[in-house]
């Protein structure tokens, strides 16, 4: 993704290394990746320092609710589910021609020449560079749009859709490198992927049972999503003490709730900056789960959004009895069928 350069630059940006570990569908630590990324959160500017011009940094993903109907027409039509992962998506991104980027290379990486550092000059973006996701995102629309002459959704800009001659079709939510595809257009839908795969190195799974941290289950007239695996790994790191030792939870929230909420917003309370910073882990990390699959809690979750800046204990609690409730029922699904 570079070549070695010698010489100014008008603006050189520093890299690292990032590790990363990626779980299966049972949360269980599934490979080590490591990546040099550009820490785009020091660049001097978000501009293209080639040309001055500022940068696209917006990147669109699907949105929770285009997954979830994509789903509910392909359990009612019967139609086929699989999923995609680009390897490496924003490393496969293009730069436009008018645009440089150069870079340090990370620490333990650095050469010299003549007592003169080197720096690179990348030939593609790499992760952390503030635009890496939007030069991703056009890459791949440009594929889908401009060559394979896909469809584009006027509502969700990540759906694309390709129907064929004899009224078949194929559906792609884009989330990032992730994508659900649906289809029930056979061999035609299997040319369009190979096409895909022929410009951007992809991995297919013909039985997903993972999706976006979600589990995922798709057989004929019949999709289920959940987010067991992801649940256990909130309860594993944000719950103060185990989870078994808490008590069974029929609801996501107490009786007191209402209450404890008004009471946060009167506001007459010191907040403790410890308590602020876990409890926004906390409910982040709740926020993710509740459009996909468990919007029994969407309301709970909600309200503690609300009062991310002035917690109190009793709402720190809260937070704590929704992570245990959603641990209890971590195999609840939304399930979509043929009949229903």
């Amino acid at each position: 993704t570079w070549d070695p350069r010698r010489g100014f630059a008008t603006e050189t940006v520093n890299t690292l290394y990032v590790l990363k570990r990626k779980r299966d569908e049972n949360n269980a630590v599934s490979s080590f990746k490591t990546r040099i990324c550009v820490m785009g959160n020091v660049q001097k500017s978000k501009t293209a320092s080639s040309t001055g011009v500022p940068l696209e940094c917006f990147s669109p993903t699907c949105r929770p609710c285009t997954f979830k109907t994509q789903c509910a027409i392909a359990a009612h039509h019967s139609r086929r589910c699989r999923s995609l992962d680009v390897d490496g998506a924003f490393l496969q991104g293009d730069f436009p021609s008018d645009r440089t980027v150069y870079v340090r290379p990370p620490p333990g990486q650095q050469t010299y020449l003549n007592g003169v550092p080197l720096i690179w000059k990348l030939n593609k973006p790499l992760y952390g560079q503030a635009d890496a996701g939007r030069l991703w995102y056009k890459t791949a629309r440009a594929q889908l749009v401009d060559v394979q002459h896909f469809k584009q959704s006027e509502y969700d800009p990540c759906f694309y859709y390709k129907v064929f001659s004899d009224g078949s079709r194929i559906d792609l939510s884009l989330y990032v490198d992730d994508a659900w595809v649906t289809d029930n257009a056979g061999d035609l839908a299997d040319q369009e992927l190979a096409a895909f795969a022929a410009r951007f190195a992809i991995k297919v799974q013909n039985a997903p049972k993972k999706f976006l941290g979600l589990n995922t289950s798709a057989e004929h007239g019949r999709v289920s999503i959940s987010a067991s695996a992801y649940i256990e790994g909130l309860a594993d790191k944000n719950l103060p003490r185990s989870v078994d030792s808490y008590n069974s939870f029929a609801t996501p929230y107490s009786s007191s709730f209402v209450n404890d909420y008004e009471t946060a917003q009167l506001r007459q309370h010191d907040v403790d900056p410890v308590l602020q910073k876990s409890f926004g882990t906390k409910v982040g990390g709740l926020i993710y789960a509740s459009p996909t699959a468990r919007i029994d809690c969407s309301w709970l979750i909600g309200m503690l959004a609300r009062c991310l800046t002035f917690p109190t204990v009793a709402l720190d609690a809260a937070a704590d009895r929704a992570i245990a409730y959603l641990y209890q029922h971590r195999g609840d699904a939304a399930v979509f069928t043929k009949s229903a």
